[in-house]
């Protein structure tokens, strides 16, 4: 979780994320805030819309192990509403003391307004982002359902898996990823992926095989990420059969 949670918000596309909101919000000065001196509508505006994508991708990685059945829609709208819910009250406090409006009255209706106005902010932020993240092109091939467990930063071509602890580290062209769940249940997640197991721990995708060496008797597959897998007794009359060469 906490890989996933660094590999989200240091993607390029939060990144280009927090710049543009930011410099709209401090420029726009929504609430009245632009009575405050740039400089102070900076520092606000921009530390406002980290808090918001930290706390969104920490709701969107929970959600999306809790259900992973939801689209991509659903997190959106679940997690800007667990980030209105909780950025709602600060920001319409801070707002009112920027704009010169200490004062209480009409509490309710100011944080009501402030939570909308973060929950609206945090769609378009889902919408940038949806923009920004490039998309395979649409399949008649299902996809594997174990890469909708995955983090959208990750999900590419899957490489390999590995299991340690109870964990499933998933490894994809375009990132990796660490799932709790039985190993056994993982490899039945990727049907339609040519691939096979090559150890107790480990199983490789069939295209990602690039080569193999020999050392002290074991055999090891070196995959095009670089990785060099075991091959057990177990698994090896396969492995030979199904993607070595002949010699092997």
């Amino acid at each position: 979780m906490v890989r996933d949670f660094k590999a989200a918000l240091f993607h390029p596309a939060t990144l280009v994320q927090w710049a543009v909101l930011s410099v709209l919000l401090t420029v726009s000065g929504p609430f009245a805030t632009y009575i405050a001196p740039l400089a102070d509508r900076l520092v606000f505006w921009s530390s406002l819309t980290a808090a918001g994508l930290c706390l969104g991708i920490a709701a969107r990685l929970a959600i999306r192990r809790r259900f992973p059945d939801f689209t991509y829609w659903q997190r959106a709208g679940l997690s800007s509403a667990v980030v209105a819910g909780l950025l709602a009250l600060p920001a319409q406090r801070v707002t009112a003391l920027m704009a010169g409006r200490a004062s209480m009255d009409d509490a309710a209706s100011g944080l009501a307004e402030a939570g909308a106005a973060v929950f609206l902010c945090a769609m378009g932020l889902h919408a940038l982002r949806y923009a920004l993240i490039p998309r395979e092109p649409a399949s008649d091939t299902p996809r594997p359902a174990l890469l909708a467990r995955l983090p959208e930063v990750s999900r590419g071509h899957v490489i390999r898996l590995s299991s340690r602890d109870h964990y499933v580290r998933v490894v994809t062209d375009a990132g990796h990823a660490e799932i709790l769940m039985r190993f056994a249940d993982a490899i039945a997640e990727l049907e339609g992926i040519d691939g096979l197991q090559v150890h107790r721990s480990h199983w490789v995708a069939a295209d990602a095989v690039t080569g193999h060496r020999h050392a002290d008797g074991r055999l090891f597959l070196v995959l095009r990420d670089g990785t060099e897998v075991p091959v057990s007794r177990r698994y090896r009359p396969d492995v030979e059969a199904r993607v070595l060469a002949p010699d092997a």
